[in-house]
């Protein structure tokens, strides 16, 4: 079950990842610059937002690897990033790029979270168990 606040396919993703995440961060982000849910945006906005996200992580010289959200039901998908910063400056870069809420990974806890600064955490259940390594990548909606 998921809070009223949080739209319910927050809480039905699944993430692809091109490879193992055994070296990844302890604790990290789960950020992506596509439209936000409810929205809709060209794939060229999708992808220009993306690559905007993805030299803000490099400015910021934080690791950082593809991952990839998806929906098991519709096969949505929306390519993000898993970035080691601090929650806060993650939900900062959310908001930057126009998302209602990001992921957020300790340990094998994978947690929901609104941008707007202060928000609870809300259980999503465990990584691991919402992770395919190694999967092609599938069509990514525009």
């Amino acid at each position: 079950m998921c809070p009223t606040d949080h739209h319910p396919a927050y809480f039905q993703v699944r993430f692809r990842s091109p490879g193992s995440p055994l070296d990844w961060p302890i604790s990290f982000a789960i950020i992506t610059a596509w439209a936000t849910t409810g929205e809709f945006w060209s794939a060229e906005e999708n992808q220009a937002a993306d690559a905007q996200l993805a030299a803000r992580l490099r400015n910021i010289g934080c690791w950082h690897r593809r991952i990839t959200g998806y929906s098991p039901l519709d096969g949505h998908a929306e390519a993000g990033w898993a970035a080691l910063l601090p929650l806060e400056l993650a939900r900062d870069l959310g908001r930057e790029f126009r998302q209602d809420a990001i992921y957020w990974v300790s340990g094998d806890q994978c947690w929901v979270t609104k941008c707007a600064a202060e928000s609870e955490l809300v259980s999503a259940g465990s990584f691991r168990e919402r992770l395919d390594v190694g999967r092609a990548e599938e069509r990514l909606d525009g």
